[in-house]
């Protein structure tokens, strides 16, 4: 009777079957069927908990992000290098994206199977050599049915070549900062090597889905038929999607699913409710069905979280500022686009207040060029920032007048080693896995990076996007780069075990805000490196201004008294456990006057109000007292404070 019924199921699986090809993967290296195991309500429930302690997640390792800012509310072993399977192919359409929007290609272009695409194992539509698809039909077949075919079809067609299109994956993601990945194919297959992390996943998957939101198009799609025309002739094949979290979580977008026998189960799973947009990473659950529950968990966790404020009214597109001594009577100022912000701390965002604020006017500079030397029509006033002082002009929407100011400490400092060298020497970098450097201007700091930075998180951030575009042409794309307010830091708690800000603290127009906030982000026992300097700092220079015309201020405030080497220790020690001090040991010796009249019209006071019209009487004043103190003496007096929360 058990050999019969045996024999019965040989025969109906054989008639089943019928005469199609089966293609097998390589052995050891192949696509698991996704199981068609569906989550019970009562697990989903339970997963709605919300609450991060509620969360116990079968994935060895996952990762939750807000994708407007890329802020990170949860992780789990978040760096671990892993194989991610078939989610390798969100970079495979992040790439086939990119060649759509530089024009290389068309959705409508036909795409001709080589015998190799067709070769591929694991999960396909299986095409057959010669055969021809769309690329709008090949991304269907990647995004739905996770086919390593259609993938290899189109790396080919993209870049000539599988080899040369897996290059471009890791160029690109090097460019997003995924430290931690390589890859070695374009579908996922296993092989020696071909690994990422939770967190890469989250950062390419950012990537995809905010510069190319037509792809939730595509990973949307639950089932679709193409047509296979070959020289067997026409058939139909169906797609149906891989990714069950569509089906049981009805916030849900995308992205893609993946599992081999080596990755176990993984997912990056995309989510929007209510204008925010989730991103969860997950890598090596024990089964699909471990995989859908830890990301419908992640998922109620992050949306209980997070609270989105955008300001709606509708701004005027275009403002008029008056313009003194001047050839137009004003300038014509473009107002950007809305104000969006994602809290995490629960805050009332119905108190948020909005203020539009206009210079009264706007001074014209005099056009002066002199020979072989700066054109000060370059010079202008720019737009006040509500983080600093008022009177405090920013100088700095580019790196043209911070590179003034530090090329005369480094051309005529006495102390060779300089300032920025001596201050990286002082770094611990034994403790440091994520960093976080407030004010990093262009990134001169990172010049003398002589550390394996592979495994750490390092975010360079700055107040403007100019010194931004500046630090990452300097430093390229080894580096994360944002444009923050050190008073409102995007990051979750105990977040960086060490935070830099260089000459910063004395900028904001609430230090303490910005030391509450510094302390919120850092680990406890996170090291906080402060630098800043004293009243007697460059003190000279204000004395040979004020001697040449006693209504110049270099600048309008005392930046040492708001924060300085006097005061600094006392103000730190109000947030900080432990502070101690380095001072900096040096002096410039200026035997040359165009680069200390350079120097005095970078500084943010209203110096070029009086010298513009004069620079060859200031010059010539300058000159004169070089030749009679045979080099002009100026005092440096800055430190380093070293704290620990």
């Amino acid at each position: 009777m058990k050999f019969t019924r045996k024999m019965l199921a040989a025969i109906l699986c054989v008639l089943l079957l019928g005469t199609q090809t089966i293609y097998a993967a390589p052995i050891g290296s192949y696509i698991l069927a996704e199981e068609e195991v569906e989550t019970t309500e009562e697990e989903t429930e339970n997963a709605e908990e919300g609450t991060k302690d509620a969360m116990a997640l079968s994935a060895e390792s996952a990762v939750l992000m807000e994708a407007s800012t890329g802020q990170i509310l949860y992780e789990k072993e978040a760096h671990k290098q892993l194989p991610p399977a078939s989610v390798t192919k969100v970079m495979t359409m992040l790439l086939i994206f990119d060649a759509l929007e530089e024009g290389k290609i068309k959705l409508e272009d036909e795409v001709t199977t080589s015998e190799y695409a067709a070769s591929m194992g694991g999960s396909q539509v299986f095409l057959e050599p010669g055969e021809v698809q769309t690329v709008d039909t090949m991304l269907k077949c990647i995004a739905v049915a996770s086919a390593n075919d259609a993938c290899v079809a189109m790396a080919e067609y993209v870049s000539g070549s599988e080899e040369t299109f897996v290059e471009q994956m890791n160029a690109r993601a090097k460019g997003l900062g995924m430290k931690e990945t390589t890859f070695k194919n374009c579908n996922g297959l296993d092989i020696d090597g071909h690994v990422t992390t939770a967190y890469d996943i989250a950062l390419m998957s950012r990537e995809l889905i905010t510069k190319y939101p037509k792809v939730h198009d595509y990973s949307t799609i639950w089932m679709e038929n193409i047509t296979h025309t070959t020289r067997k002739g026409t058939s139909e094949f169906g797609l149906s999607n891989t990714n069950k979290f569509l089906r049981q979580y009805e916030y849900a977008t995308g992205l893609k699913t993946g599992s081999t026998s080596l990755a176990k189960f993984c997912l990056s799973a995309t989510a929007k409710k209510n204008d925010i947009e989730l991103i969860a990473g997950i890598m090596a659950a024990p089964d699909s069905k471990q995989r859908v529950k830890d990301a419908i968990a992640l998922m109620n966790y992050g949306f209980g979280k997070c609270q989105r404020y955008e300001d709606t009214e509708v701004l005027p597109k275009e403002v008029k500022v008056p313009v003194t001594a001047g050839k137009e009577k004003e300038v014509t100022g473009v107002t950007g686009s809305g104000f969006r912000y994602v809290d995490m701390s629960g805050a009332d965002l119905t108190g948020v207040e909005k203020k539009i604020s206009l210079k009264e006017s706007l001074k014209a500079t005099e056009k002066i060029l002199t020979k072989n030397e700066i054109a000060w029509d370059k010079i202008i006033e720019l737009i006040k920032l509500s983080s600093i002082k008022e009177e405090i002009i920013n100088h700095y929407i580019n790196d043209k007048n911070l590179e003034t100011r530090i090329t005369l400490h480094d051309t005529f400092s006495i102390n060779k080693q300089g300032w920025f060298l001596w201050l990286f020497e002082q770094i611990d970098f034994s403790t440091v896995y994520r960093l976080l450097e407030l004010g990093c201007g262009n990134g001169k700091l990172w010049q003398y990076n002589s550390y394996n930075l592979r495994n750490r998180e390092i975010f360079l951030s700055d107040i403007s996007n100019g010194m931004l575009e500046k630090a990452k042409q300097n430093l390229g794309n080894d580096y994360n780069y944002l444009n923050i307010d050190c008073q409102n830091i995007p990051f979750k708690n105990n977040y960086f075990d060490t935070i830099i800000a260089n000459h910063v603290i004395f900028y904001l127009k609430n230090p303490h805000l910005g030391l509450s906030e510094i302390t919120r982000v850092l680990k406890k026992s996170g090291t906080f490196y402060c630098s800043t300097y004293s009243k007697n700092h460059m003190k000279e220079i204000s004395d040979i201004v004020k001697n040449f015309d006693e209504r110049i201020n270099l600048s309008s405030i005392s930046l040492a008294e708001h924060f300085g080497l006097e005061n600094g220790k006392e103000i730190l020690s109000n947030y900080f456990s432990f502070v101690d001090i380095k001072k900096y040991e040096d002096e410039l010796i200026i035997n040359e006057s165009q680069p200390l009249i350079d120097y005095i019209l970078s500084c943010h006071g209203n110096q070029n109000e009086y010298l513009l019209n004069c620079l060859k009487d200031f010059k010539f004043y300058i000159d004169n007292l070089i030749k009679q103190s045979n080099g002009i003496k100026i005092t440096k007096d800055a430190c380093l404070f070293i704290c620990i929360k």
